[in-house]
């Protein structure tokens, strides 16, 4: 027996296809803080010798694991309860083969058991309130495809914790508190629910496709055949509390006992075979895995204080040799490539830029170009907290901090490679050069506030100018959209609605205004002329706004978790929850919408559909997508986070063992 430091309150393990062990670690008295530090809430990967490779973060009180056939591992997070993809949620989180997070993923309230089926989707059995049924919050199923999101939601009993997957795509769930085992089709669909102990709790399924159930309540184990019925029952000990269970190449069973430090062994038939001991006391939820050398990986909670070490009550994973005869181990993790794929969302880097970045746009070369508010003293220049742009280079690297006006709002390109920037404190549009030369400033107004800006193909500038009431000199007033020649020239200024400040000009040229005001957008023609005026939602604000190649319309609902699709007629599509509080948003080649909320960037497909949650930065505030596909967020702390997009792959320096 050997006993390896893992994380504190160990809950779950599994090993993928190299070997390497990883353990589901639920934090110090099993609430402990989302992080890497000790006593956090986090995943640890071992190798097959015991070594730490890493320890990831994952999300709040992890408490199953599962690895699929291109080795992302997926930890159910059991979190507040409230449901989403904030740190404290209840969510799935999905870990690339080297620890670096892919996404945040929603599936029901209390996630609990994990297991993926042979098309790569994920089940998860939700605890939720112990009423089953196939709502949000409910005791449910939750089925994610192998990009997480959503398909389905289905009943099965009241509390389900344990879950696996037969050969012929049927899921198995142990439901806890309703006593039984039901057993949905491929589908969702219900084939039959099976009587299976007390209070049964781990599940596991044999390669005759017998299912054997681990009876928390009754000190015992369940085995059912693949239809249901009853083959036998086989005590593991008195008082023991069997939780979980994994069977190994031989068909021998292995049971952990929550309330003991003793796992037990069971052959085909039940018979006993031996216990044996597993390190420290194991004072609740514990996880089995079975290497492929036949070892048995054991993750110990420990005493309940989280104390992660290898001394007795200590959290920690224990290896047993399960195999007769001599047992051979690697002597370390085979190198990783100079180059790997970068899962989409992976952060590839953090960059400084100035003070409040507040806009972002990338030239034809690639370079990124931010509009930096600067902290609100009203100076312009290139010093630390003045109003200016920054340009860095496609690798974040700085190239040169340029003046324009007071307080810039937003950012556009021209075909020539100017830059036009929109200053809301001066009233103003400035024009730069591709090297950062101010070509010109033209005034716009001080009570106008322009806020938004874009270019048409014939490079005209268009201005959406939220305006300032003449009454009472607050905002928002009626304002208006401007349009300006390639030389800055005032062409027209044209009625839009109430408090303009989002703009998008789609393939017709046509000009689209989001009106914050009076929760709706305007349709303007090439001269300006209104179009038609469409709803968003009443008292839903809608900020900023992109069009994808369809030429539909996806608008950012402000002070909501909501953006809004439009058809090129208007037309409501549909409404699909982002994050909390979005502020920007951009499409990528494939179609997929990122959006950058308050506290996170979320990338839906053009369906609406989440694909996954990601952090960048503190406070993320605009983006924008380069010509490979990475996506720039701009962030509150004055930083510019790249993250990887998913047009080709993303090849990176190799950089140790535990991959960045």
């Amino acid at each position: 027996m050997r006993i390896y430091i893992a994380g504190s309150t160990a809950q779950a393990i599994a090993i993928d296809a190299a070997g390497n062990v990883w353990v589901a670690n639920d934090g110090a008295g099993g609430t402990g803080p989302v992080g890497t530090a000790t006593g956090d809430s986090n995943i640890t990967e071992l190798s097959s010798t015991g070594k730490l490779i890493g320890t990831y973060t994952a999300g709040s009180d992890p408490q199953a694991i599962a690895i699929d056939a291109a080795g992302n591992v997926w930890v159910t997070n059991w979190g507040s309860g409230t449901i989403g993809t904030s740190t404290g949620d209840s969510n799935v989180t999905e870990l690339s083969a080297q620890g670096a997070l892919i996404g945040t993923h929603v599936a029901g309230r209390f996630p609990k058991g994990i297991a993926i089926d042979a098309s790569g989707n994920i089940w998860v059995a939700d605890q939720g309130d112990g009423t089953p049924g196939s709502q949000p919050g409910d005791s449910d199923v939750t089925e994610l495809s192998p990009k997480g999101f959503l398909i389905g939601r289905f009943a099965a009993g009241s509390d389900p914790y344990g879950i696996a997957v037969d050969s012929s795509g049927n899921v198995w769930v142990a439901n806890n508190e309703s006593k039984n085992v039901t057993e949905l089709s491929s589908a969702g669909k219900p084939i039959g629910t099976f009587a299976a102990g007390i209070r049964p709790y781990g599940i596991a399924i044999d390669s005759s496709g017998n299912v054997w159930v681990a009876d928390d309540g009754n000190n015992s184990v369940t085995e059912l055949s693949s239809t249901g019925k009853l083959i036998g029952t086989y005590t593991v000990g008195a008082n023991n509390y069997p939780d979980a269970i994994a069977i190994d190449a031989s068909g021998n069973v292995w049971v952990t006992n929550g309330d003991s430090s003793i796992i037990t062994e069971l052959s085909p038939k039940g018979a006993l075979i031996g216990t044996f001991t597993a390190g420290s006391h194991s004072y609740g939820v514990d996880g089995v895995a079975i290497d492929a050398s036949g070892n048995v990986w054991v993750a110990n909670e420990g005493g309940g204080n989280g104390t992660a070490g290898t001394a007795s009550m200590d959290s920690n994973v224990t290896v047993l040799a399960g195999a007769k005869g001599p047992q051979f181990f690697a002597a370390a993790k085979q190198a990783v490539p100079a180059t790997a794929t970068a899962a989409a969302g992976a952060l590839m880097g953090t960059y400084t830029a100035g003070s409040e970045p507040q806009a972002i746009a990338i030239d034809a070369s690639g370079n990124v170009w931010v509009a930096n508010r600067g902290a609100g003293n009203g100076s312009v220049g290139t010093a630390t907290g003045d109003s200016n742009i920054t340009e860095l280079s496609s690798t974040g690297k700085p190239i040169g901090t340029y003046a324009v006006g007071t307080e810039p709002q937003a950012i556009a390109i021209d075909a020539s490679g100017n830059v036009w920037v929109a200053n809301e404190g001066s009233g103003t549009i400035t024009e730069s050069s591709s090297t950062g030369k101010l070509i010109g400033t033209y005034a716009v107004g001080r009570s106008d506030y322009p806020d938004g800006i874009a270019i048409d193909s014939s490079g005209h500038v268009w201005v959406a100018n939220r305006g300032l009431d003449a009454t009472s000199g607050t905002l928002p007033g009626n304002g208006n959209v401007m349009e300006l020649s390639p030389t800055g020239k005032l062409i027209g200024t044209y009625t839009a609605g109430s408090y303009p400040e989002g703009l998008a000009i789609d393939a017709s040229g046509n000009v689209w205004v989001a009106n914050n005001g009076n929760n709706n957008v305007t349709e303007l023609s090439s001269s300006g002329k209104p179009i038609g005026t469409y709803t968003v939602g009443r008292d839903n604000y809608p900020a900023v706004m992109t069009i994808d190649a369809s030429g539909n319309v996806w608008v950012v609902i402000g002070g909501s978790s909501k953006i809004t699709e439009l058809s090129p007629k208007g037309a409501l599509i549909g409404t699909f929850t982002a994050g909390s509080e979005p502020h920007a948003i951009a499409i990528d080649a494939s179609g997929n919408v990122w959006v950058a909320n308050e506290g996170n960037v979320t990338e839906l497909s053009s369906k609406g559909t989440v694909i996954g949650t990601y952090v960048a930065g503190n406070g993320p505030d605009a983006i924008g997508i380069d010509a490979s596909g990475n996506v720039w967020v701009t962030s509150g702390d004055s930083s510019i986070a790249e993250l990887t997009g998913v047009t080709g792959p993303q090849y990176f320096p190799y950089k140790g063992p535990v991959w960045p």
